[in-house]
């Protein structure tokens, strides 16, 4: 039993070979991820089936990012049912035709071996068809559409980053008020420059926060500023399908959190459930590592350090829901960080946060943070409420504190690699 659940508008069929090989252009440059596990089709055999019978138009590339066009192919079978067999299309270059999916149903205890692949190789084709331009003549004699020539959708990329392994994201938000008079405004802005190919991911960024608060008192009115800064890079290397290594660094500096610079290097591993997105709707991924902290404080912390170096272990989960056809995205995570020489010094945090995609290069956000920490290492053993830098904009005591913001995010470069590479995203 062989059944299709979607199909894509325009097959083209292996019957067609012959009458298309007259198109005058390159070849398209296609990726096919095969990922099937039954064990109803052999990958090897599939793939090599389909760039023998469509050569002429697609071109076979072992490597994701040197393809034009991408296949993700899966597979799942269910005790009594037919194999499902899920073709994911996605494409950097290729103008006019969207991400799409669909299923192929087929049970292989009811066919044989050649009769699956053969249907397979179509199946694939019904889609392929669609990145290319077919110009159709009549139908002849035996009721077959003669196709009489047919072109690459794309005869030059969709933009000049579309295939760039790089691409700059910009961020910010701001927020004022004025009650009688009681003034406060703040501002936070930021960027990063990511590199991204199947088995590397480069990134550097760098966040700026500022807040003003004036009050009115007896003698007229007091004001106090605070400006944070941190700055980070990760460089991440992919040494198996679903996981990846990475080193990370970190350094910060927020006179109101009494932080004068906290410097981090740590090393990690992330599994993902999903490393680089096509049309998946769902997404899981899972940090842990550890590192040396390197921290200065303004004032003396409760143990009576001012300066102090130390160890952390840290681990982090993620998992990310689209919908409305994936321009929307709700988020959930979870953190933990440890600093073994530190008992009850432990910090844990939740947040949750909702996107949404107005055009592929600018996207709104919002979220929502609760953080707890029973002790903490970086809150002055003895405030000065005199100061009205501390008394306005003094953080991270101990005990629960929550946040929200919002703000825009804008791609510059190749926004879909940012929508799609998922591995070590911060």
């Amino acid at each position: 039993m062989i059944s299709f659940l979607l199909l894509a508008a325009t097959a083209l069929t292996p019957a067609h070979a012959e009458s298309l090989r007259d198109y005058a252009g390159k070849e398209l440059k296609t990726y096919i991820e095969c990922g099937l596990t039954t064990g109803a089709v052999d990958c090897e055999e599939l793939t090599r089936g389909f760039f023998t019978t469509y050569g002429a138009y697609f071109e076979r590339v072992n490597r994701r990012d040197d393809a034009s066009v991408r296949l993700k192919l899966t597979d799942q079978s269910v005790s009594g049912q037919p194999t499902e067999f899920t073709f994911a299309w996605s494409s950097d270059e290729v103008l006019g035709v969207s991400d799409f999916a669909y299923v192929v149903k087929l049970d292989p205890s009811a066919t044989d071996s050649i009769t699956r692949i053969n249907t397979l190789i179509a199946s694939i084709g019904k889609g392929a068809s669609l990145y290319l331009k077919v110009i159709t003549g009549e139908v002849d004699d035996s009721g077959q559409l003669v196709i009489t020539s047919g072109t690459p959708v794309a005869t030059k990329p969709a933009s000049k980053f579309s295939q760039s392994p790089y691409y700059v994201n910009l961020y910010g938000s701001g927020y004022g008020s004025k009650n009688g008079g009681n003034r406060s405004w703040s501002g936070y802005a930021g960027a990063s420059m990511n590199y991204s190919t199947d088995k590397v991911r480069l990134i550097a960024g760098t966040d700026y926060s500022t807040t003003s608060t004036t009050v009115p008192t007896d003698a007229g009115s007091i004001s106090a500023k605070n400006t944070g800064f941190d700055a980070y890079g990760v460089a991440a290397f992919s040494f198996r399908k679903r996981w990846s290594a990475a080193l990370v660094g970190k350094t910060a500096r927020n006179p109101g959190q009494n932080i004068k610079a906290d410097n981090e290097i740590a090393a990690g591993l992330e599994w993902d459930l999903v490393p680089y997105r096509t049309t998946e709707t769902r997404e899981v991924y899972v940090r842990v590592g550890g590192g040396l902290e390197d921290l200065k404080l303004f004032s003396e912390n409760d143990l009576g350090y001012a300066n102090h170096q130390y160890a952390m272990i840290f681990a982090q989960m993620y998992a990310n829901w689209m919908f409305a056809d994936s321009k929307a995205k709700f988020s959930l995570s979870g953190n933990v960080t440890t600093f073994p020489k530190f008992k009850g010094y432990e910090k844990y945090g939740t947040s949750s946060s909702l996107y949404y995609q107005i055009t592929p290069a600018i996207q709104v956000n919002g979220s929502y943070s609760l953080n707890y920490q029973k002790k903490s290492l970086t809150f002055p053993k003895n405030p000065d409420y005199t100061n009205p830098l501390q008394s306005m904009y003094l953080s991270g005591a101990p005990g629960v504190s929550s946040s929200f913001s919002f703000g825009i995010n804008v791609t510059l470069g190749n926004s879909l690699r940012k929508s799609r590479d998922r591995r070590w995203n911060f």
